[in-house]
């Protein structure tokens, strides 16, 4: 949360001055389903949410936009990897009963929303929680 609210402050500065930009936060799954034993991470991700949406709100007529991914269990990341080697029956639970498309995210589909967000294509998008997560945020 600290290292968001640093960077926003000092990124939002410049892009006030020129008079546009894209921000793209990282928050996750985790800020909007809590879950047991994430009693840190969790919150600090819901925080990461409320900071977007403050963010876009007070510069959206400067041109900035703020928005955030929020990815759920992804491939290939060391968050996942820690979470799936303490318990080695994790992921097939997570796809059988959890997340609605059946597979973990891969790390190349996190990438993609943030470069659309980036993007000309978004340029009416702001404020926005984007899930990379299969479904599980409705799950």
């Amino acid at each position: 949360m600290k290292g968001v609210f640093l960077c926003l402050k000092y990124e939002l500065l410049q892009m006030q001055k020129q008079g546009f930009g894209a921000i793209v936060n990282t928050a996750s799954i985790g800020g909007y389903k809590m879950a047991p034993g994430f009693a840190a991470y969790g919150p600090a991700k819901a925080a990461v949410i409320a900071l977007t949406e403050m963010a876009a709100l007070e510069n959206a007529a400067f041109g900035i936009r703020v928005n955030a991914i929020c990815p759920g269990p992804t491939m290939g990341t060391e968050l996942t990897k820690n979470s799936l080697s303490t318990n080695p029956h994790e992921e097939a639970m997570l796809k059988e009963h959890v997340i609605p498309m059946k597979k973990l995210a891969t790390t190349q589909e996190v990438v993609n929303a943030v470069l659309w967000l980036s993007s000309d294509q978004a340029s009416h998008t702001t404020g926005q929680k984007i899930f990379i997560d299969g479904g599980m945020h409705i799950a």
